[in-house]
């Protein structure tokens, strides 16, 4: 049992923010499109209706320790029960200036949902790896509960209505 302690405790920090990386680095997720908000472990976050009429919840990140300019993320989500396969998307990301705090944040990203009928108040684990030019990596996640928002999708099981 004393073998599994070191690893359980990694395991609880990679849920609070990342693993600090060799360089002690760390990454925070949160929220945000205008500033970074931060999210804890079950929060409930809005899903959006998109323009092209998929639905998404918005994820920011927060680099501490690092001094990154850009990089790739790569975003990836499934419920947290593991009963559907992940859904992955990566992009180039720019990191605002750092902050008083010497942090850098990226805003504004879209985690989609392959089926928003059924996501609607179900624990999905939303898992981000920020790799550097430099091969630097961290990565952070989080336990998210997608919310209906001011465009809910409809009710679990009911077809989504086409979009064109």
């Amino acid at each position: 049992m004393r073998s599994l302690a070191p690893a359980l405790a990694l395991l609880a920090l990679g849920c609070a923010a990342s693993a600090p990386s060799p360089s002690g680095a760390t990454m925070e997720l949160g929220t945000g499109t205008a500033r970074f908000v931060p999210v804890a472990d079950g929060e409930a976050l809005p899903m959006i209706r998109g323009a092209q009429g998929g639905w998404h919840v918005w994820i920011a990140v927060r680099v501490d320790g690092m001094d990154v300019a850009t990089g790739s993320l790569t975003f990836a989500q499934q419920p947290a029960d593991e009963s559907a396969d992940s859904i992955e998307t990566r992009v180039g990301a720019v990191f605002d200036p750092p902050d008083a705090e010497g942090r850098r944040v990226s805003l504004g990203w879209p985690v989609i949902f392959a089926d928003p009928t059924c996501s609607v108040g179900r624990l999905h684990r939303v898992r981000v790896t920020l790799t550097t030019a430099a091969g630097e990596r961290l990565v952070a996640e989080r336990e998210i509960l997608p919310a209906p928002g001011e465009n809910p999708p409809p009710p679990c099981g009911t077809p989504l209505p086409e979009t064109g």
